[in-house]
Parts: C-alpha cells; sequence; structure tokens
C-alpha cells in the first residue's frame, strides 16, 4: 500500500464514522478537491464538500458518495497508475 492510498483509507474511515478530519487528514482532502477544482469539476458541489470538511459539518449522502466513492477512489487508482 501507498502513502497516497493509506491517507486515502484515513479519509474514508473518518468519513464512514461521522468524524471530523484530523489537521494532516484535513489537508490532503482539501488538496484532493483542490485538483478536482483545477480539473474543471463540479465547483459549486466540491466547494460544498470542502465547506463542510472544514467546518467539521456531515455529509450528505450525495456528497458522501461524490467524495468516497468518486473522488478518493479515483485519487487512489491514480496513485497505483491504473488511470
Amino acid at each position: 500500500m501507498n502513502s497516497i492510498s493509506a491517507k486515502c483509507g484515513h479519509v474514508t474511515r473518518c468519513l464512514n464514522k461521522n468524524e471530523p478530519l484530523s489537521e494532516k487528514v484535513l489537508e490532503f482532502a482539501i488538496g484532493i478537491i483542490d485538483e478536482n477544482l483545477k480539473k474543471g469539476f463540479d465547483s459549486e458541489l466540491l466547494g460544498t464538500i470542502s465547506s463542510k470538511l472544514t467546518n467539521g459539518e456531515l455529509l450528505d449522502d450525495y456528497e458522501s458518495h461524490i467524495m468516497l466513492d468518486v473522488i478518493l477512489l479515483h485519487k487512489k487508482l491514480e496513485s497505483t497508475n491504473y488511470v
């Protein structure tokens, strides 16, 4: 397992437990969101997710799906050269 995959795992565990992200985990998650914003993905949705994570708020089901099953999964695959 590489460090990106491990960091994605930390974010996933916190979100699945409805726990706020710690400083380093939050920094990593916001960084991934920023990368996706630069790629032109939905800025309103990603802005909402970023704001909620920063403020320690819970994501709704759709936001959680986008973060866990799209953004983090893609980052993991990207880090292992499968994408």
